[in-house]
């Protein structure tokens, strides 16, 4: 329960973590499209004002263009005479206009360059602290990755180190599987070659026992076939001279059936040869009532026979489908049956399996208690061989350091007699000079020769720093040189000593008594020499003593030093084993039937491996989802909430913006009608002269409209007419086609059968083929009317449709062009006639933009 408490806190803990970060990447992604959205709307409204801007100028300009049409086709009409002088006023007015429109387009250009720049700038800003929050986000997000990953990598080291360790169990533990079902596999094997060599002598007899049968059944066969024919020609003879069957054939037509058993359809009317011979104008009355007769019969006898096939028809389909239904009962059980064969076959199959499983186990399980014992006796005999080593290691070691106590003290000695301070001393009372006590210390110290092929002797430094390092003999064999395999390196062991004082005496120099040394004192020199010389050969021979035990000695270490990683080996797969028994005590197989859709482990191609696979209860997995939806819910609505938040607060903005705006429409607009030019025209409108001035210019769009509707009439009129015309036109000319296509089909009729006789009087040869000459009547060469054709006729014609396609194009697009260039005309003439501003204002749409409706 600890277990599973601590997986769910960790589970808690990576959800909220991965809920933060979600939660931290959706509010940087909100802030990041809130930005974007507010550039947006900035430069929409921006389009917006001018768009509202570039519509009213436009209204207006079409408002003045209505005015000043009327007011131009009016003074046409009713003053001709002041044309020049107005518009001479008129130029001069528009000049001024003109130039007011420049100077307020060049101060809306300003106004709209500073509110570019403005919105540029806050959206700068705006992208800039949003870019600062995006990359402070970025750095936590970046080192709370690295932090996570770092406990990641921890987790996944320890999760490794344990999946090896179990990899290492599961290793063995197949390993030993694997022997086990080798060895039941070589058994089965086996068993398997006894079974069909057993199988093949049963087949064998068989077939030879089916062979004997089938040659007795074939023998039999024929007996009989030989007795039925035998009986068949009795009862043929018989029957050819049967007089009751000649009687039957005879007398009854070869049936027992009266006429009351026959059916309507095995009924046979008796038809008399007069009714077929004589017709029937030349029958008499007598043969004519017979005639009747039989007719009638025969009419019965049919209807009879009719209605007895409709009740066959009934039965049969009643018959049928009663077969039907018994075929669909049996199949329906049938399949029943089969369902429930494989129902049974698949529970045989999971006990057969389960019952082979625990016979592996109880295998397996054998052949651990036979392991478990060799390795018991594997680790007695480490044991035993680890203990004997020690002994022999130890004993060794003990006389090792007998001997080297015993070396130390030959190499104090060795000190003593080849120091200068005892040489000295024994000649203090010989009363020599000190300059011959020298020179006899010379004598003394002098090496003896060193025998041909030896190695030159180490100073006195070096024989104190060996005796020295005594202790520290491992290193010395070491560098012994390498024996080969099977030689003895210990062959001089317990062999007799040589005498090191006769090897001395034979071998030292010969020495001449110095100048001013008695015989006495040169003598003891002499003997004090043969001494140190005895001494160090000692001293010698104990260090290679020394040394070859040394040897000796790491030799009985290593082979201890194997003993024991033998046996501590042994000892850990005795353990290991002995583990692996205790749970392999408690792991019994189990066969479980799931449904497919639970199961989640991936599946392999032909048996799947669920040895590492968990059971988890329905309900953990369902609580855990509660759980996951309740935390969901509540992100959600903490997520609703926010968005509800910043919704109203983009709306303030929103309006706060608008306001603003509106502000600074207000204040252009005041602009406007301070910097306005008053002209005569705009002082009568101010002074309210206007009204007349409406008035007339009604009465001539009234007068315009009766005018254009009169107009309209008269033009439909004549259009109806036209398109009577046309249509009384178009029923002439169908009438006329139907009549040609009459025509046409009767030519065609013609021509086919003129070809047929052409075709019939034309010679076997054929006559030439070819085109025809300019001026001729053209070939016919096929039905339907089909003639020769020109390869050059045809070509010309093409040439002639073309030109007459380009020609008509080019007068189409003169058409159009002239089109143009009159509306042009007149675009001209209503941008002349602009002579005064127009102060008509269009509606604005000052709704929030989220809550537009779309146009």
């Amino acid at each position: 329960r600890a277990h599973e408490a601590q997986k769910t806190q960790a589970a808690t803990r990576a959800a909220e973590v991965a809920a933060e970060r979600r939660t931290e990447q959706q509010s940087a992604a909100e802030e990041k499209d809130e930005a974007d959205r507010a550039l947006a709307e900035v430069l929409r409204e921006v389009a917006e004002a001018r768009a509202a801007r570039a519509e009213e100028e436009q209204s207006s300009a079409e408002a003045e263009q209505a005015a000043q049409e009327a007011a131009a086709e009016e003074e046409r009409q009713l003053r001709e005479r002041e044309e020049n002088q107005r518009r001479d006023e008129e130029a001069a007015a528009a000049a001024a206009a003109e130039e007011q429109r420049l100077r307020q387009e060049a101060e809306d250009a300003a106004t709209r360059r500073r509110e570019e720049e403005a919105a540029r700038r806050a959206a700068e800003e705006a992208m800039r602290k949003q870019r600062e929050a995006e990359e402070a986000k970025e750095a936590e997000r970046r080192r709370r990755e690295a932090e996570e990953a770092d406990r990641r990598k921890r987790e996944d080291e320890e999760a490794a180190a344990r999946k090896a360790a179990e990899e290492e169990e599961e290793r063995k533990r197949k390993a030993a599987e694997e022997a086990t079902e080798r060895k039941a596999a070589e058994e089965r094997r086996r068993k398997e070659e006894e079974r069909e060599w057993k199988a093949a002598e049963e087949k064998k007899a068989a077939e030879e026992r089916k062979e004997a049968e089938e040659k007795k059944k074939a023998e039999e066969r024929k007996a009989a076939e030989e007795a039925r024919l035998k009986e068949e020609e009795r009862q043929r003879v018989l029957r050819e001279n049967d007089a009751g069957t000649r009687a039957l054939a005879q007398m009854m037509g070869g049936t027992l059936k009266t006429k009351k058993d026959l059916s309507p359809l095995e009924i046979q009317l008796d038809k008399e040869l007069w009714m077929d011979q004589i017709p029937e104008d030349e029958m008499t009355e007598v043969q004519l009532a017979a005639f009747k007769e039989y007719k009638d019969k025969e009419k019965a006898l049919l209807d009879e026979q009719d209605k007895y096939r409709k009740q066959l028809d009934t039965e049969l389909k009643k018959l049928r489908s009663e077969i039907q239904e018994l075929t669909e009962q049996f199949e329906k059980v049938l399949k029943e049956l089969h369902h429930q064969r494989f129902a049974h076959d698949a529970k045989f199959f999971c006990q057969e399996l389960y019952c082979v499983r625990l016979q592996l186990a109880l295998m397996q399980s054998v052949e651990d208690d036979v392991v478990l014992k060799q390795y018991a006796r594997d680790s007695e005999e480490a044991q035993g061989k680890l203990q004997e080593a020690s002994d022999k290691f130890d004993e060794f070691s003990a006389e090792v350091a007998g001997k080297r106590a015993r070396q130390d003290d030959r190499v104090r000695q060795e000190r003593e007699a080849a120091s200068a301070q005892n040489f000295r001393q024994q000649f203090a009372a010989s009363g020599l000079e000190p300059e011959v006590v020298g020179t006899l210390l010379q004598l003394f110290r002098k090496k003896k020769p060193l025998p041909p092929g030896a190695a030159a002797p180490e100073d006195k430094n070096r024989r104190k720093s060996e005796g020295r390092r005594g202790s520290q003999m491992v290193h010395v064999a070491s560098a012994a040189p390498a024996l080969a395999p099977g030689v003895d390196p210990y062959a001089d062991l317990g062999a007799a000593p040589v005498d090191a004082g006769a090897d001395a005496a034979g071998q030292d120099v010969v020495l001449e008594c110095p100048e001013g040394v008695d015989d006495a004192s040169f003598q003891r020199m002499l003997e004090l020499r043969r001494e140190r010389l005895a001494i160090e050969a000692e001293v010698q021979r104990g260090a290679a003593e020394l040394a070859e035990m040394g040897g000796l000695q790491t030799h009985y270490q290593a082979e201890r030093d194997r003993a024991e990683e033998v046996h501590g080996q042994l000892e850990q797969e005795l353990a290991e084993h002995v583990d692996l028994m205790k749970r392999e005590e408690y792991d019994i197989e189990v066969l479980f039937k799931l449904k497919q859709g639970q199961v989640e482990v991936p599946q392999a191609a032909v048996v799947t491996d669920y040895s590492d696979a968990v059971i988890i209860g329905s309900e953990a997995v369902e609580s855990r989802n509660r759980r996951i939806l309740e935390l969901g819910k509540d992100k959600v609505s903490t997520l609703e909430t926010i968005k509800e938040f910043r919704k109203k607060l983009s709306l303030i903005q929103w309006e706060y913006q608008m306001l603003q705006m509106q502000t600074l429409d207000l204040e252009e607009r005041t602009k406007d009608v301070h910097m306005l030019r008053v002209t005569k025209g705009l002082q009568s409108l101010l002074k309210g002269g206007e009204e007349s001035r409406n008035r007339a210019e009604a009465e001539l769009l009234d007068r315009k409209i009766e005018h254009l509707k009169s107009n309209s009439a008269q033009k439909e009129a004549s259009l109806k007419k036209m398109h009577l015309a046309g249509a009384h036109t178009a029923k002439q000319r169908k009438t006329e086609n139907a009549m040609l296509e009459k025509k046409l089909r009767e030519l065609q009729q013609n021509v086919i059968q003129r070809e047929h006789i052409r075709r019939l009087r034309a010679p076997q040869g054929g006559g030439p083929q070819g085109g025809h000459e300019r001026g001729e009547k053209p070939k016919i060469i096929g039905g339907g009317g089909r003639i020769e054709e020109n390869e050059a006729a045809v070509k010309a014609t093409h040439q002639g449709f073309r030109e007459v396609k380009t020609r008509q194009e080019l007068m189409n697009a003169a058409k159009r062009h002239t089109e143009e260039i009159d509306l042009l005309t007149k675009e001209l003439d209503r941008l002349r006639q602009r002579t005064f501003p127009s102060f008509v204002q269009l509606h604005e749409d000052r709704s929030p933009p989220d809550f537009r409706l779309p146009h």
